[in-house]
């Protein structure tokens, strides 16, 4: 199927490409490029951008997480003292995080 589409796109006689033929001779400067095809990925997709940054969060927050539950451990905290720390540690700044997570793993050994 898709090969039918490629090569109406290549020979231009679909009525829908619109395609014209240059009314003078083009200056070198004026030539464009090669505008080829995006093959689709060969291997596994790997997470860019945003979606990188959103999966880091993620996995920092978890960790972090991980770490307020061993410092709960350490004190003996109840099931409100934990859920306490798992909200503050939730509404901390991810910017934050980082440090907090550093504090925990000097202080308690982690």
């Amino acid at each position: 199927m898709m090969g039918r589409w490629l090569a109406r796109l290549k020979s231009g006689k679909d009525p829908g490409t619109h395609a014209t033929k240059p009314t003078k001779h083009l200056q070198e400067d004026e030539k464009a490029g090669f505008v080829g095809f995006v093959a689709p990925p060969q291997g596994p997709l790997q997470k860019t951008g945003a979606i990188a940054s959103a999966a880091n969060d993620d996995l920092a927050l978890s960790e972090l997480l991980d770490a307020a539950m061993l410092v709960c451990d350490h004190w003996q905290d109840g099931p409100e003292a934990r859920d306490r720390m798992r909200q503050d540690v939730i509404q901390t700044p991810p910017h934050l995080r980082a440090d907090l997570l550093a504090h925990f793993q000097r202080a308690y050994a982690l």
